[in-house]
């Protein structure tokens, strides 16, 4: 990626978080004005109410920019440079490079509604039901689909792209189903696939292309291999290196990972805690 690329990129982000923050302060401070009375208590409802109207613009004005500004990502291979694949991946890394370092990034973080309209606008499928830890980090948030009453621990890492070779760049989504679990800290890569109801343990690490079926728990601090599918209602034990797929049911675990326990026992076998 050349200079004049990533000289591009860093004015487009001062630009934006300039527009931004002005309008939305803008906003802000024009309702605390119409609210603005002689008594304390009128005074410092003006302030409150007007904070808020700030919170909402800003979430509103960045999310408005983004879709008149970047063009949609799309999955697949692009060459690091100034094809319209990487740009869009760079425009979007500016969008949330804005709203990561902002001051309101946590406010918006903690409520729901305000997340909710702001992962909406950047393109994300998600319920309000979903909760996201404090200092989940979420990449490429277009290409995300979490299912309803899914969690996403505290620290945890989503991520649809990997720069594999220094000079191709990949894209991929990531569907994680109804009522599954992703453990704090646990990293999520492109194209992975979380069916409903299945756990990945804290600090576990999907890298890229890997599907877990519907009701499987994978274990606290197991490394999976890319491409590996671990099937339905199957159990890996924590601190485990999974190479191969596991099959629907059963139960594996080890370094590498192999057979504990077989599908007609696998489903009374101890459920590890994420």
């Amino acid at each position: 990626m050349g200079l004049k690329l990533t000289t591009l990129f860093d004015l487009i982000y001062w630009l934006v978080w300039l527009v931004t923050h002005a309008l939305a302060a803008a906003a802000g401070l024009a309702v605390a004005q119409a609210l603005w009375g002689p008594h304390v208590l009128q005074q410092g409802a003006a302030l409150a109410v007007g904070y808020l109207v700030f919170l909402h613009a800003f979430v509103l004005v960045l999310g408005l920019l983004k879709r008149m500004v970047q063009p949609p990502l799309r999955a697949g291979d692009s060459e690091v440079g100034g094809n319209r694949g990487f740009i869009a991946w760079g425009l979007n890394s500016v969008f949330q490079g804005v709203f990561v370092s902002s001051f309101v990034h946590d406010q918006v973080h903690f409520l729901f509604w305000l997340r909710f309209v702001y992962y909406r606008l950047m393109g994300m499928q998600l319920h309000p039901s979903v909760i996201l830890g404090t200092g989940a980090v979420l990449r490429q948030v277009e290409l995300i689909e979490l299912g309803a009453g899914s969690v996403v621990g505290i620290g945890a890492t989503l991520s649809c792209h990997v720069n594999r070779d220094g000079g191709s760049h990949m894209q991929a989504p990531i569907k994680v189903g109804a009522r599954a679990l992703i453990g704090s800290q646990a990293l999520i890569g492109p194209g992975c696939t979380l069916g409903d109801r299945s756990v990945v343990g804290a600090r576990s690490t999907l890298p890229h292309g890997i599907t877990v079926g519907e009701g499987a728990v994978v274990g606290p601090h197991v490394m999976v291999k890319p491409g590996v599918c671990i099937g339905a209602g199957a159990r890996v034990l924590s601190c485990s290196l999974v190479l191969s797929d596991v099959p629907a049911g059963e139960t594996w675990g080890g370094n590498p990972a192999t057979l504990v326990a077989p599908k007609s026992t696998a489903a009374g076998a101890a459920k590890e805690p994420a």
